[in-house]
């Protein structure tokens, strides 16, 4: 059981709590992030977090590697097809599932330059990217930082 915290005082969190618990295997109180194009909406509604959303991460530490589009896609209600479903201006189209197949796009050219920039710490390039605080949220398991060299040869091929 999750629930994104937007405000909420200690009593509304700690009823959440005591409410799901019995019912849930795991339960969460999650920060609000901005998502991609912060500058334009602050989806963190002025909260300024200071943890990720699942609280593994603190938004200082330095993560250069999303790694959303290595393991995710995103089909937008028009068939366009996105490598982040935080990317509601849909800057990062690399495909169109009305006329693409998934595995063609998953494998083709533009997933895996968007990967290889993603690799080269190069994310703030992407204008929807750039100051995206989605990066945050993943789990500790989920960083691939320290694996860029192996991707590097894998994406660059």
């Amino acid at each position: 059981m999750k629930l994104i915290d937007t405000g909420l005082s200690d009593n509304e969190k700690k009823k959440f709590l005591i409410d799901f618990k019995e019912l849930s295997d795991s339960i969460h109180i999650d920060e609000l992030m901005g998502w991609s194009i912060s500058s334009i909406y602050d989806f963190t509604l002025n909260r300024k977090p200071k943890y990720s959303m699942n609280r593994c991460v603190t938004l200082n530490k330095k993560i250069i590697v999303c790694p959303q589009p290595f393991y995710t896609l995103s089909i937008n209600f028009n068939g366009k097809i996105s490598v982040c479903c935080v990317d509601w201006t849909m800057k990062t189209i690399i495909g169109d599932s009305n006329h693409e197949r998934l595995d063609c796009v998953w494998n083709g050219y533009k997933i895996n330059s968007f990967r290889l920039m993603q690799i080269n710490g190069e994310r703030n390039k992407n204008i929807a990217c750039q100051d995206c605080q989605y990066i945050f949220g993943s789990s500790k398991n989920s960083l691939i930082d320290n694996f860029t060299s192996v991707l590097k040869e894998r994406f660059n091929n």
